[in-house]
């Protein structure tokens, strides 16, 4: 069985009564007939020339003999494997249509069993009369649902029952040519997002050049987009992989399988505000921030120009010093995220090559386990939506009225660029916003119960508490210079227009040093470290004082009177000898003392060229009357060999 399927034109040759042998006769017989109603058995031709095809199921079984040209047998079985497959469509089609429309078919139903309801003495025009009269139907309509059935199933009655054309698919109303409809296609679902009215003008003016023939109306087309172009990938093909990624059902994670501070998330959000920098510049910030996943409370956040690793290092050691040590960190691979300093020797980095030599970052030394997340994503990190709500309650600050930006270039507000607000002051919004963020009470979702995330971090902390950074820890994340010498004469470091001093750094002037500082919070002072990573000491920041201030003449006296006596009492706890006893310990061995008599040359030789040569006689005169001008008295006069 080759073929299911023909045309008026494939059935002419083959026709047998009571089939005409006219194409004229054939056509107004397939139109008396209805066969082209029957959805099952008849359908649209798509290619060129259109009209209609209709199954062998229909044709006189002479007729189906000689165009196939086979016995009857595989021809019923083909028959019965398409009414089973189109049965499915049809009620799958009418299973997509409104109540109303499910309604109207069932209506239909009983007044066509009302109809084949008649006893055996009464005839089917009688019964069709009384049925349309009863029901309030004309005896047409009856007559046409009549043919619908015949030779039907009547479990399939309802279906074939329903208005065809909400039954019929998209692609069984509209008549285009195959050629035509997919370059419309193609044209419209791309990224550009054409509009229908021009897809469908470069569609008229294509299908003059090909010659595909009609084209239906561009209403008609948008219909049959709608019908079979789902939504999904409407939106992937004219808005692309993220619009359509939204259309998918997000996972809703559980945040109550961790307790507080065992799993935190990181990102960076830039701010909608011009700040002017200490160095002049204006430009907008951008915020680096840890948020815990148990509670939502923010732990700490550091703002720089750009989104860089020492921002973030920065960020992480002000959470492990303020709260401790987490489980777990989620960020994205950024290239400061990912930075060998802090997850350095970490496997499945995505971002830089592991080396044999590379170092330990930071956040492998503490035993944090870092996952890598998708960027941009809310879903894949809390904080993302987080900073949506922080954005609206900072960057709108009356504070910075004047120096907001908007979101968007189209969102720019009509005082846009007049003023730039100083770092000191957004970072003293920020900090306040901040801490108003994680008392606010009232929270929804997931284990919040309407509580602030204050209280639920603390509600939710482990019971052993938390992993503590100590001092020596806490210093891995300051940053480092290095190469800053300890100036004479006292030892003091230099670091951005401060001085810097300790005890400890006498011993180390002159030479260069490491030293790891806050840029942001100088005044803690810095931590000093030589060449090759020992710690030295901590120096103390050395403020300036007023040239005509006493109060800071005579703190700075205090000082010195007391770095005074703190050596002078380690000098006593180490030099524990006097100077008497040192004395009275020192032996003196006046034996071994050397005579006065003067030595004696006895011959003087001249070496040269790696060979021996002859002693020459010395002229002892000469030599004595030189020496005596030289040195009138002080001179032992030499003596011949020979001389008594």
């Amino acid at each position: 069985m080759t073929r299911e399927w023909f045309t008026p034109a494939e059935i002419l040759p083959a026709a047998q009564p009571p089939l005409p042998d006219s194409a004229a006769a054939l056509s107004a017989y397939i139109v008396a007939r209805g066969w082209q109603n029957d959805v099952i058995r008849a359908r649209v031709r798509f290619g060129r020339g259109g009209g209609y095809e209709y199954h062998i199921s229909l044709f006189p079984p002479a007729t189906r003999s000689l165009l196939l040209a086979v016995d009857e047998t595989p021809i019923q079985e083909a028959v019965e494997t398409a009414l089973s497959a189109d049965r499915s469509a049809l009620w799958d089609g009418f299973d997509r249509l409104s109540s109303e429309a499910k309604g109207r078919a069932a209506k239909r139903l009983a007044a066509v069993q009302a109809v084949f309801a008649k006893g055996e003495k009464t005839s089917l025009q009688t019964m069709v009369d009384f049925v349309s009269k009863s029901h309030g139907l004309s005896a047409s309509s009856l007559w046409g649902w009549l043919k619908r059935v015949d030779g039907v199933n009547k479990a399939d009655w309802l279906p074939l029952l329903a208005d065809k054309r909400a039954v019929l698919t998209a692609k069984e109303r509209v008549e285009i040519n195959s050629d035509a409809w997919d370059y419309f296609i193609a044209d419209y679902l791309r990224l550009e997002q054409p509009g229908l009215a021009a897809c469908y003008d470069r569609l008229t003016r294509a299908a003059k050049a090909h010659g595909w023939g009609a084209l239906p109306s561009s209403k008609t087309l948008a219909r049959r987009i709608k019908a079979e172009v789902s939504a999904g990938v409407l939106t992937l093909a004219r808005k692309g992989r993220e619009a359509a990624a939204v259309m998918a059902p997000a996972q809703r994670r559980d945040r109550t399988v961790f307790a507080s501070l065992e799993a935190v998330n990181a990102d960076g959000y830039r701010h909608n505000v011009f700040v002017k920098w200490p160095d002049g510049s204006i430009g907008r910030p951008i915020s680096i921030a840890f948020q815990d996943i148990r509670s939502g409370l923010w732990l700490a956040r550091r703002t720089d120009k750009s989104e860089n690793k020492e921002a973030t290092r920065l960020a992480v050691g002000d959470m492990v010093s303020r709260y401790g040590i987490p489980e777990h960190v989620y960020f994205d691979n950024g290239r400061h995220f990912s930075s060998k300093w802090l997850t350095g020797r970490m496997a499945f980095r995505f971002r830089f090559k592991v080396r044999d030599e590379e170092p330990a970052g930071i956040l492998t030394t503490l035993g944090m386990k870092v996952h890598f997340t998708t960027p941009y994503s809310g879903r894949s990190k809390p904080i993302e939506r987080s900073f949506r709500q922080m954005g609206e309650y900072i960057d709108k600050h009356p504070a910075f009225a004047g120096a907001n930006t908007g979101n968007t270039p189209m969102n720019k507000p009509e005082n846009y660029g007049s003023t730039a607000v100083p770092l000191a002051l957004f970072e003293q919004v920020c900090a306040s916003e901040v801490l108003a963020h994680n008392a606010r009470e009232g929270r929804a979702g997931l284990g919040m119960n309407g509580r602030s995330f204050d209280q639920v971090f603390l509600d939710h902390a482990p019971d052993l508490g938390f992993r503590k950074c100590s001092i020596e820890q806490r210093r891995l994340f300051l940053l480092a210079a290095e190469g800053v010498t300890a100036r004479k004469p006292d030892g003091h470091l230099e670091l951005f227009e401060n001085r810097f001093w300790d005890e400890a750094l006498t011993d180390h002037i002159g030479k260069k040093l490491i030293v790891r500082f806050d840029p942001q919070n100088l005044h803690a002072g810095l931590a000093v470290y030589t060449l090759d990573n020992r710690f030295i000491c901590d120096a103390e920041r050395l403020d300036d004082v007023g040239f005509n201030s006493a109060d800071d003449a005579r703190e700075v006296k205090r000082l010195s009177t007391q770095i005074h006596r703190s050596r002078k009492e380690e000098l006593e706890l180490t030099r524990r000898l006097e100077t008497a006893e040192l004395k009275r310990l020192s032996p003196l061995n006046l034996d071994d003392a050397p005579t006065d008599e003067p030595q004696k040359v006895v011959r003087l030789a001249v070496a040269g060229g790696g060979r021996k040569s002859q002693a020459q006689t010395l002229d002892f005169e000469a030599l004595n009357s030189a020496l005596q001008q030289i040195n009138q008295g002080g001179v032992t006069r030499f003596r011949k060999r020979d001389e008594a």
